[in-house]
């Protein structure tokens, strides 16, 4: 979570953002281990320049309904007991 902070204030350093976000993320490794997930986020934040993306409903629709399916997926599989 903290990671997603660090990327959102460094949304403007547009030349150093990868090393700035990798650095702090490997010091959060330290003390948390989860935010290693982070790193996968990396060639994504390397490949966005901040263009508007297709105007595409599937996709805009799609990207919305993403995230909390996803959070329900994760939830029933933490029920499950897995």
């Amino acid at each position: 979570m903290v990671a997603i902070g660090v990327c959102f204030l460094a949304r403007h350093f547009n030349v150093h953002r990868i090393l700035r976000f990798a650095a702090v993320v490997a010091v959060l490794c330290i003390s948390n281990t989860f935010e290693a997930w982070a790193f996968v986020a990396l060639p994504f934040i390397w490949l966005y320049t901040g263009k508007l993306g297709q105007k595409n409903p599937v996709i805009q629709y799609g990207s919305y309904l993403f995230y909390p399916v996803h959070l329900m997926v994760l939830a029933f599989i933490r029920m499950a007991g897995y």
